[in-house]
């Protein structure tokens, strides 16, 4: 019996280990399904195949007024698996983008929100001052770069991901400075990754050139 025991341990000790893939969720920024900003497909860059799918939500409000009361950007969600989603976002310059906060609406079976929330209700902010990785250059004045944000509790099931513009960044001087916008990606996962350009979690480069800055433009 003793054998028998000490075999099976040793047994298991050399099973292979099951890696558990994180969940994560893949938002392309250009796919809102209702949204107010106004555009500027200035920012977006000269060379789509340095963006996720080749295009991104590019907005730009020239001042105050023209800002909408409130401006948004709508998305729908479907969450896998109950978890705690950290929100990476690819976005234009930090010192640049526009005061931000996000918010996840739960929908019921009808698609309708479960319990519309308050004006002011549920609000993740958006924290331009978080350290950045992978940023490059996509035209003259132009950068895009990766930022780790506070995470937020799911439950599974289908989301408006309400996206907020509030203001300009507080680093933009001028009486009444600009309210800039780019955004390619949201990507709301249950493990911390490390990004590269436009790889999701857990993918790998197909070629040299697949998720890196300056590749060819042909």
């Amino acid at each position: 019996m003793k054998i028998r025991i000490i075999t099976s341990v040793i047994a298991a000790m050399f099973l292979p280990l099951v890696a558990v893939q994180a969940a994560f969720v893949w938002i392309e920024a250009e796919t809102t399904y209702k949204s107010n900003m106004p555009q500027n497909p200035w920012a977006k860059g000269d060379n789509p195949k340095l963006l996720s799918a080749g295009d991104a939500f590019a907005g730009q409000a020239d001042n105050r007024e023209s800002l909408p009361n409130p401006a948004f950007l709508l998305y729908k969600v479907t969450i896998s698996e109950d978890g705690s989603y950290f929100i990476y976002l690819r976005h234009g310059y930090c010192a640049n983008m526009g005061e931000m906060r996000i918010r996840f609406v739960a929908l019921d079976a009808t698609g309708k929100p479960v319990k519309p929330p308050g004006a002011e209700e549920g609000w993740t902010k958006i924290d331009w001052e978080v350290p950045v990785v992978d940023r490059i250059a996509i035209g003259q004045y132009r950068t895009i770069e990766w930022s780790k944000q506070e995470a937020v509790n799911l439950k599974k099931g289908n989301y408006i991901m309400d996206v907020q513009f509030t203001g300009p960044n507080a680093h933009q001087t001028g009486a009444n400075p600009p309210t800039w916008g780019l955004l390619d990606v949201f990507c709301l996962t249950t493990e911390p990754f490390t990004p590269r350009g436009t790889l999701k979690p857990g993918e790998e480069a197909k070629a040299p050139e697949a998720g890196k800055a300056g590749g060819s433009y042909y």
